[in-house]
């Protein structure tokens, strides 16, 4: 690994400890094991480390969709299931990372920043795989499920107690994680024929 890449490690890794306010160069640093002059060569400003960081981390989180959309021969629940697993499993296991990503649409009604940019083209693949599979729904049905699935999954990943002493469920058990998304796959899938062999 190179040194940029371990410096953007210890970034998220930091990120993910003490949240996004509390990251300083010093703390990346020291968590990274290199020096502050290591980090304004490869970066400059703090604000370009946290934002090549965040970068990173995206891109780790939607690029395992663009591998399981590619598979051809999994059927399109397969497919919905795979990455929403891996989904909330992310969210659940970094909350601090999610809520960095969130802040500047969250706290500061910001939606042009570099989240909202991959978020939209995610959704935009997302409503294509679907549109493709299921040519009878009309657009607004995609966009309506689409919308609904990933509200069914952030929601609950970013608050997974929220429903525990009602529900007695406990969303950071990874069996759990699966049952819950197959269960909300399944409801879709029924309606709109998710699971048929792909033409």
């Amino acid at each position: 690994m190179n040194i940029k890449q371990k410096i953007i490690n210890a970034g998220i890794e930091v990120i993910e400890e003490e949240g996004i306010q509390s990251v300083t160069v010093r703390k990346v640093a020291k968590k990274a094991k290199v020096n502050i002059a290591s980090i304004n060569y490869y970066f400059g400003t703090k604000e370009k480390l946290i934002s090549e960081t965040l970068h990173d981390s995206l891109h780790a989180a939607f690029s395992d969709w663009n591998e399981v959309v590619g598979n051809c021969n999994m059927k399109l629940d397969c497919q919905l299931k795979k990455f929403f697993i891996h989904w909330i499993s992310g969210i659940i296991n970094y909350p601090n990372m999610t809520k960095a990503h969130l802040y500047a649409p969250i706290v500061n009604c910001n939606y042009k920043g570099l989240f909202v940019k991959h978020f939209n083209l995610f959704l935009e693949n997302l409503h294509r795989t679907i549109k493709n599979s299921c040519p009878e729904m009309t657009s607004t049905q995609v966009n309506f499920t689409i919308m609904q699935i990933m509200s069914a999954v952030a929601f609950v990943s970013l608050v997974p107690n929220l429903f525990k002493s009602f529900s007695g469920i406990d969303l950071h058990n990874v069996k759990t994680q699966k049952n819950y998304i197959d269960h909300l796959i399944n409801v879709y899938s029924k309606n709109y024929n998710f699971n048929k062999e792909n033409s």
